[in-house]
Order: C-alpha cells, then sequence, then structure tokens
C-alpha cells in the first residue's frame, strides 16, 4: 500500500472512532439535548417524544400564527420536529422563508416545545424567548437555546 494509501486509511479509522465519541464534547445530558447524538454509538439508548407548536411572528405588525408540524410534514417528521433541536431549527427556518414568501417582512420563528425522555414527566426542550429562524447550528459546541434537562422526579 501507498504512502497516500495508509495516509487515508488512518484518516478514515480515526474519524469512525471519533465521530460517534463527540458527544462526549457537550456539557449535559446528550440523551436530551442531541447534540453528537447522531451517529454515535449510543443511539438507540432513549425514547424521547415530545410536543411542539412554532408561533410565526411578523415582527413589523405583530401579527402571530401557530403552527403545528403535522400542517407541513408528514407523521413521522412531525414528530421529529416536536423533539430533535436539529430539526426543529431546520423546520423553523423553513417556516421563516414560506412566510417571507407571503409578503412578511420581518419573520421570527418561536418554538414552544416539551419533551419526554424515557417515560418522564415532560420538560421545555426549547428556549421559547429565542427567534429559532435566525440562531445558527453549532454542531461541535452547545447551543444555548436548547434548555438543560432538570433532574427527573422519582415517580
Amino acid at each position: 500500500m501507498s504512502k497516500l494509501g495508509h495516509i487515508l486509511f488512518v484518516g478514515y479509522f480515526i474519524v469512525q472512532v471519533a465521530l460517534p465519541l463527540r458527544h462526549w464534547l457537550f456539557e449535559g445530558d446528550v440523551h436530551w439535548t442531541d447534540e453528537g447524538h447522531k451517529l454515535s454509538w449510543h443511539m438507540m439508548l432513549r425514547t424521547k417524544s415530545g410536543s411542539a407548536v412554532y408561533r410565526v411572528t411578523n415582527l413589523e405588525t405583530g401579527e402571530v400564527e401557530k403552527i403545528r408540524p403535522s400542517k407541513y410534514l408528514g407523521s413521522t417528521k412531525a414528530r421529529m420536529a416536536s423533539n430533535q433541536p436539529d430539526i426543529i431549527l431546520q423546520f423553523a427556518r423553513f417556516l421563516k422563508s414560506e412566510y417571507e414568501a407571503k409578503g412578511w417582512k420581518q419573520v421570527a420563528v418561536y418554538v414552544d416545545c416539551t419533551v419526554s425522555l424515557n417515560g418522564h414527566k415532560s420538560q421545555r426542550l426549547i428556549d421559547p424567548k429565542t427567534d429559532m429562524a435566525s440562531v445558527p447550528w453549532e454542531p461541535f459546541r452547545h447551543s444555548e437555546w436548547i434548555l438543560q434537562r432538570k433532574e427527573p422526579q422519582r415517580e
């Protein structure tokens, strides 16, 4: 094998080991925040369900429309847009572009999202004061708009 082949193999091997371990780089419970969760070795270790209502706000007029993900998405994608922060962010950006196409000039999208992890009591996942259509997605840093999970109460 050539030197380039060795370098490519070692690089591929490092990615295959490091990518699933990146969840150790994030603060808090990655089962809750989903940060570093995708492509990790512990993907099937939790059950998460939630509900979300998106508030699309025209900042010029103050007009507000409440949107449930099921209005635009099929049942599987609507569930994902109700409990996975990266999908919530993508759907908020989609809603912003939809409402801009309708003629709204300054659009903000806020999300009221509560999630249950492993059957525990539901808690707020997303900061409801954050305009989700304008925040950046940072895949290797904790996003402040994702709220940390409070310790589950004993049931």
